[in-house]
């Protein structure tokens, strides 16, 4: 594969987490709020929301770099 191609692959993949974040982040939201677990699972999600996030980074990064 050229370098083109796996950097259109990288950003399929991100298409496709992204797709799949949305889908658990709207599962998480229909927890019940005002319980202690759901308060819990809720701080849990968002520090994998932001471990994402910096991934998504560095794979954009990543995909930028090597289209130049």
């Amino acid at each position: 594969m050229s370098s083109f191609q796996n950097a259109i692959a990288r950003i399929d993949a991100d298409l496709e987490r992204r797709r799949a974040d949305r889908r658990e982040r709207a599962a998480v939201e229909l927890l019940p709020t005002h319980t202690t677990f759901a308060r819990e699972e809720r701080g849990v999600f968002r520090q994998l929301e932001r471990r994402r996030e910096l991934r998504r980074a560095v794979d954009t990064r990543r995909a930028v770099a090597a289209i130049s």
